[in-house]
């Protein structure tokens, strides 16, 4: 609650204004990825709200599954094809932040132990080959059954991206990036610039592993303690920022979820 109490609402507010952009940025994205299907306002909107909101908010990163059900209701997509645009988000997403990974192990060479210098590099390197490796790894010739051998064909087919998807990606990263940094500014955490990169990729990295309780409880934590001990803040002052600043990020989860009912009973018949 001290922590709280010292936080700066212009910031609050800006990250809010970042966060909202992000999902506009998705909305585009997901207009792109269904063939334009889906409309970006107001349904690729309430979509990719929902889809953040209840992804947030349920453990083990269940949430994720909402989306092809979303896509059913909305744009009468059936479940394969809303599955399909499910894996190539999360592939767009996985491949992108390995460039971001690697990026933020370089500009922290001076600062971390080459252990988890080489570490950072080889995980970046490891996610941005990702679509390869999968595509290699379920070989249709070595699957048993033909409607197995069908649906890794029709999911080999979305590791290919294109350069309007990987942009829209781009901005969905930069934005919570700069969301991040709003909320940083908001406990007025004085990190330097190096920091700041490390401390995304790090956050953003947690975003993948599906171990979240409810409201990212336990990811969230992790990603943001790691990256202040790594720079040398103290255990108890990085569990501190690490509380406030989830706290923050679930004001703007609350908010989103409200933006998703209004879009459903008002703009969505």
């Amino acid at each position: 609650m001290n922590a709280l109490t010292g936080i700066q609402i212009r910031w609050v507010i800006a990250g809010l204004i970042c966060i909202l952009f992000n999902y506009c940025f998705r909305a585009l994205r997901l207009n792109v990825l269904t063939n334009r299907k889906l409309k970006v306002w107001p349904q690729g909107l309430y979509c990719t709200s929902t889809h953040g909101f209840v992804t947030y908010m349920l453990p083990l990163r269940s949430g994720d599954l909402s989306l092809p059900l979303l896509l059913k209701s909305i744009a009468n997509m059936n479940l394969k094809e809303g599955a399909t645009v499910l894996y190539k988000a999360r592939l767009l997403e996985l491949s992108t932040l390995g460039i971001w990974l690697v990026a933020a192990a370089l500009v922290s060479f001076p600062k971390l132990p080459p252990a988890v210098i080489i570490t950072l590099i080889l995980s970046g390197i490891l996610m941005v080959l990702t679509p390869f490796l999968i595509q290699r790894l379920f070989d249709r010739s070595f699957l048993p059954f033909e409607k197995l051998q069908r649906v890794v064909k029709n999911l080999t087919k979305a590791n290919k991206m294109n350069f309007r998807e990987i942009m829209l990606t781009w901005g969905i990263w930069l934005s919570i990036a700069l969301s991040i940094w709003c909320i940083t500014a908001a406990m007025q955490l004085h990190l330097s610039i190096v920091d700041i990169v490390l401390l995304i990729a790090l956050q953003l990295v947690m975003q993948f592993i599906p171990v979240q309780g409810f409201a990212n409880s336990g990811n969230h934590e992790s990603g943001w303690v790691a990256a202040l001990v790594l720079v040398g803040h103290p255990l108890d002052i990085a569990v501190k920022f690490a509380l406030t600043s989830h706290a923050i990020l679930l004001l703007y989860v609350l908010l989103l979820g409200l933006i998703a009912l209004i879009l459903r009973y008002v703009f969505i018949r």
